[in-house]
């Protein structure tokens, strides 16, 4: 029946609704859930029109406060999907995205400065663990400060239902887990033999070389009685590189076998070290 088709389209606060039958709309007539002056259209209308206008329907009446029935229920429904509303961020769901984001550049931070990170993981002091921890929370912190001006910007939306008792909670076992990892590492990292490369390789001769050279300007040997500080640094940094030549990972771990093996380098390449300077 052509009064059955559904080819007609109603516009109610803005919201767009059809195709309906005629019979639909005269339903939704009925129970006010559509007025006069709600705007309607069907194909080969130019534009829309008020309900009003149109011959087919009755002339319904006004507007009332309440706009109960099908049609109200549907377009609750649905601005209850579309309409919710913006909130703020949660600072502890900041600090834990952050974290994860820090997580996951740690490989990256390992290849390039791991011997570093190793080692205060293996001293596992309260000195090293506290500049662990403030390197893994640098990018936590940012994001809460980030997200923290937005907040202050949009004050006016509601506060974020993030639970806050169990962010933190994941908060503080992700930092758990990170903190653990870098600890077995570090375990790992000092239990090999290889000799020392890279960066771990220039900081141990470095804090070796310091130390020779104090060494030397304080108590000079009888090889070297008037030696002048540059001639200590090329002795003390020819020194050093031999013996960083010969120390393996698992060798800088322990103190004791360390300074064996510093007496045994010394012993060796002293003279050559001397030479060299002369």
């Amino acid at each position: 029946m052509a009064g059955q088709e559904a080819v007609w389209h109603v516009v109610v606060d803005d919201n767009q609704y059809g195709p309906l039958t005629k019979g639909q709309v005269l339903e939704y007539l009925r129970d006010e859930s559509l007025v006069g002056s709600d705007l309607i259209w069907r194909p080969g209308y130019p534009d829309w029109k008020s309900i009003s206008e149109i011959s087919d329907f009755w002339h319904p009446p006004r507007r009332t406060a309440a706009r109960d029935g099908p049609l109200a229920a549907v377009r609750t429904e649905q601005s209850a999907k579309t309409s919710q509303p913006k909130r703020k961020f949660s600072l502890w769901k900041s600090a834990n995205i952050g974290l994860a984001a820090s997580a996951l550049s740690m490989p990256l931070r390992l290849v390039t400065d791991g011997g570093a990170f190793a080692d205060y993981a293996h001293t596992a002091s309260s000195e090293t663990i506290a500049y662990l921890v403030s390197e893994i929370i640098a990018l936590p912190v940012l994001f809460v400060l980030i997200a923290g001006i937005c907040n202050l910007v949009c004050w006016k939306r509601p506060k974020s239902n993030a639970n806050a008792f169990w962010e933190a909670i994941t908060f503080i076992s992700l930092l758990a887990v990170i903190l653990g990892g870098l600890v077995v590492y570090g375990e790992v990292f000092f239990s090999s033999n290889q000799i020392i490369s890279g960066e771990f390789r220039k900081k141990f001769v470095a804090k070796a070389n310091s130390s020779c050279v104090q060494r030397e300007r304080s108590q000079p040997t009888k090889d070297m009685p008037d030696a002048n500080i540059e001639k200590i640094e090329m002795y003390c940094t020819c020194l050093t590189e031999r013996w960083a030549d010969a120390t393996t990972y698992k060798q800088t771990a322990d103190a004791k076998g360390l300074a064996d093996l510093k007496q045994r380098i010394e012993a060796a390449t002293s003279s050559a070290c001397l030479s060299a300077v002369r």
